[in-house]
């Protein structure tokens, strides 16, 4: 679902494999797909995720995200991103600016 099988397939302790402190030995990208991943074994009903698809591609920031909009449908939501785009997709989408707060859209 966040694209990792490959990458954990390549290690030579597969799940096992050390990823360093605080995750050092992982490339942006792929510390993001582990959080995610983390995210969805926990399987929490209120979900806040920080610029999730920071450090990815396009590409597979749109096939993460295409897969993983079913499951976030089922929970409470708080995004933060900064492109507008981004929040658009998301459904009800705020901008905070200093003290105050719009709705966009």
């Amino acid at each position: 679902m966040v694209d990792l099988a490959d990458f954990v397939a390549a290690l030579p302790r597969g799940l096992q494999e050390w990823t360093g402190e605080a995750g050092s030995r992982l490339s942006g990208g792929q510390a993001r797909r582990l959080a995610l991943a983390r995210l969805l074994i926990s399987s929490p009903d209120i979900v806040l995720l920080d610029e999730p698809f920071s450090g990815l591609d396009a590409a597979t920031a749109e096939r993460v995200r295409e897969r993983l909009q079913p499951w976030l449908a089922e929970r409470t939501v708080i995004s933060f991103c900064h492109e507008a785009s981004s929040a658009a997709r998301a459904g009800p989408a705020y901008r905070l600016e200093g003290a105050s707060l719009y709705r966009l859209g």
